[in-house]
């Protein structure tokens, strides 16, 4: 159990982090701030569960973070938008560009936010923890509840359909 003055430190070092979790997911810094609010009321009202023999806070806390945004594209599933991707940039293959689309950096933004938006909740979830939570693949596999093997299975195979979704969308100098 987490007493008061370990959860306020907990808190002060993992809200920013979480901030920056569930605003790639959710475009609407309104909508953000809120889902991570409840994040964080979920963990005061769940604290007494918190077993650090089992994992450590910051597994604990993503995984709420994980659930919390899993409810609220379950609830907003025609209007969710991903954030996702600004960071991706870097995992996509060179190829020759025009020097217009090289000067567009914003462009190129958003079209991966796009790409990302097509692929699964699960793949982009994936991303998320692995790019920008720079969640090891252990802390992943608590947060997903799945066994090591199935997340490494799991990235790669979110990683493979963002690379087809990327080379399939993106227009092709002629």
């Amino acid at each position: 159990m987490l007493d008061e003055e370990t959860f306020t430190q907990y808190y002060e070092e993992y809200f920013p982090l979480i901030f920056r979790y569930v605003s790639r997911r959710i475009a609407d810094r309104a909508e953000a701030e809120d889902l991570v609010s409840t994040v964080f009321l979920k963990a005061i009202e769940q604290r007494e569960s918190f077993d650090e023999e089992k994992g450590s806070f910051k597994t604990w806390v993503y995984r709420i973070a994980t659930n919390t945004m899993i409810d609220f594209f379950r609830k907003n599933a025609k209007n969710s938008h991903t954030a996702l991707g600004d960071e991706l940039i870097e995992t996509v293959p060179s190829q020759e560009k025009s020097a217009n689309r090289l000067t567009d950096e914003h462009l190129e933004k958003d079209h991966i936010h796009d790409v990302i938006g097509t692929l699964s909740e699960r793949y982009q979830e994936a991303l998320l923890l692995r790019y920008f939570s720079d969640s090891s693949i252990e802390e992943m596999t608590k947060i997903l509840n799945i066994s090591p093997n199935n997340t490494s299975v799991l990235l790669n195979r979110a990683h493979a359909a963002f690379m087809q979704s990327y080379t399939r969308l993106t227009p092709h100098d002629t």
